[in-house]
């Protein structure tokens, strides 16, 4: 654990635990060393698994962050896929399900 600024705790390679007005919030967060890789589009591996780690950095944005950091998580999470070449396309019409 790496005790953060204002009032915060990182802990388990992703996550901030924000002590705010006596409450506890999360967010996400990630190391100085934090790539930005995932597995790449283009790797030979199957479509299951590509969609599968769209989905999973989808589940802990929404059921793990604060509702107030979802707007900043999403934005970082789209340019870390487009970096990794997934499509624009393809990246939305997963959020979008999901979402819903």
């Amino acid at each position: 654990m790496k005790i953060g600024t204002e009032k915060s705790l990182n802990f388990l390679l992703d996550t901030s635990i924000i002590i705010e007005n006596k409450r506890i919030i999360f967010d996400t967060y990630h190391k100085s060393t934090f790539s930005d890789r995932f597995l790449n589009f283009h790797s030979n591996h199957p479509f299951c698994q590509k969609r599968g780690i769209i989905i999973s950095m989808m589940h802990k944005i929404v059921r793990l962050s604060h509702p107030r950091f979802h707007q900043k998580n999403l934005i970082d999470v789209i340019q870390i896929f487009l970096n990794n070449d997934y499509p624009l396309s393809l990246i939305f019409s997963i959020i979008n399900n999901r979402i819903k």
